[in-house]
């Protein structure tokens, strides 16, 4: 950058925009900002196991207050692979516990969690399924033997008996 030509460098969004200032501004190049995965978590190892954490496929079933809070928890401690269910929209009612915001509302909780999560951890590998487990097990049936940890975060008995139902028959 010239020292004789004044410029401002500008974050949004995880990118740099650099602009010059001479007779108005002039964009002259974005930069996105992502970190290297050993800087990412470097003040976690030593107390996490970064590296297995990594090689980790989690399904979280509801994303509602605990289920978003856990999915944003595991992002931050390097969790590598998310299986996310959740029919349900974000409503304004959910904000006051929920980790999703205003410009939210209205959105699947599985694509406003999608975005939380890579918001923590850009190498993440997320699937959403905004289904009811209790209309369509058959596609939690197929993920769960690929799957180390199961996260139910539901608030109905019914979706917590087919998902301990179909934990049941996986685990023989």
């Amino acid at each position: 950058l010239s020292n004789n030509i004044p410029w401002i460098v500008a974050l949004w969004n995880d990118t740099v925009n650099i602009y010059f200032v001479n007779n108005g501004l002039k964009k002259i190049e974005c930069v996105n900002i992502v970190p290297a995965k050993d800087e990412l978590y470097s003040r976690s190892k030593g107390i996490l196991e970064i590296d297995i954490l990594e090689k980790k496929h989690v399904a979280i079933i509801g994303l509602g207050s605990f289920g978003s809070q856990i999915a944003i928890e595991l992002a931050k401690a390097g969790v590598g692979e998310y299986s996310l269910f959740d029919f349900d929209r974000v409503e304004l009612h959910n904000l006051a516990r929920h980790t999703c915001f205003i410009k939210d509302l209205g959105r699947l909780k599985t694509d406003a969690i999608e975005e939380l999560i890579l918001g923590k951890n850009p190498y993440a590998k997320v699937h959403k399924y905004p289904v009811d487990i209790t209309q369509d097990k058959s596609l939690l049936d197929n993920i769960l033997p690929d799957v180390d940890l199961v996260i139910c975060g539901t608030d109905n008995n019914k979706s917590r008996i087919e998902l301990s139902g179909l934990l049941f028959k996986h685990s023989t």
